[in-house]
């Protein structure tokens, strides 16, 4: 696997994700202006905001899906606009992404999805290449035949599963989640939270979750980050229930806020 860059992730000194007076822009509009975050190791930040707020654009933005239209992204310390493109992809391989649904290759099976980012980095036997995606599979709490499985024989919770199994391939230290919990029932959700949150225990793991679930935030969010007014407003769940902005006030304080959080909004 990738070796770490020489401002290594997990440092208490240097977050592992820092973004500096960041502008994004999507159908021709400005989403976000001259936002400032920092995401620190061994962390858990939740991102979230009102529809059309562009939670899903600042992911994309952030592991360079989309153009920034201004700022600057810090991933390990080293500001991606000024590597190179052979220094991007080696930093790339620091992070893994699961999109809504897992964004599964639907012509590939389980196992060869997982197989995508190890063959694009690495050059591995046959034989070794099987046994981590079958243990990448096993990580993830699916079953062994899942990996012969075609994405469209899973269930929602499966495909999920099998996104992140993907996402964490090259066993990276940091993870990007869009909407995990998005289309699950209430079960589902809550065993994928428990996953979520014995993955960053057990691998050490930092990530940035943009969700619309309050249950998740309550779950396994150390931090929340809301996505108003074209900034954001950074916060322990307390100083959020605290928060007088209006829309993150009816977040928090609505009949959905006050179901999730139970005792901790009375």
């Amino acid at each position: 696997m990738p070796s770490f860059p020489s401002s290594s992730p997990g440092s208490a000194s240097e977050p592992v994700l820092r973004l500096r007076g960041l502008t994004t822009r999507a159908g021709g509009r400005v989403l976000h202006r001259n936002v400032e975050l920092a995401l620190h190791a061994r962390e858990v930040l939740g991102v979230v905001g009102p529809s059309g707020a562009g939670k899903s654009v600042l992911l994309k933005t952030i592991v360079g899906i989309m153009p920034a239209a201004g700022g600057a992204i810090e991933l390990f310390g080293r500001d991606l606009g000024r590597l190179s493109e052979r220094e991007y992809q080696q930093i790339e391989s620091y992070w893994g992404v699961m999109f809504q649904d897992g964004a599964l290759f639907s012509s590939l099976t389980v196992a060869e999805n997982i197989a995508v980012p190890l063959k694009e980095r690495l050059d591995l036997p046959a034989a070794l290449l099987e046994e981590i995606c079958a243990l990448k599979i096993a990580l993830v709490g699916l079953p062994p035949d899942a990996g012969f499985k075609y994405p469209a024989a899973l269930s929602g919770g499966m495909r999920k599963r099998a996104g992140l199994a993907r996402a964490l391939a090259l066993d990276p230290p940091l993870l990007f989640l869009d909407e995990p919990t998005a289309g699950l029932d209430p079960i589902a959700a809550n065993d994928f939270d428990r996953l979520v949150d014995d993955l960053k225990e057990s691998l050490g793991l930092t990530v940035f979750m943009v969700t619309h679930d309050l249950d998740s935030l309550v779950a396994i969010a150390d931090r929340i980050a809301v996505l108003v007014d074209e900034g954001v407003r950074v916060g322990t769940m307390d100083e959020m229930l605290h928060d007088p902005h209006p829309w993150i006030h009816a977040y928090f304080q609505g009949p959905r806020g006050r179901a999730a959080l139970g005792a901790a909004v009375r």
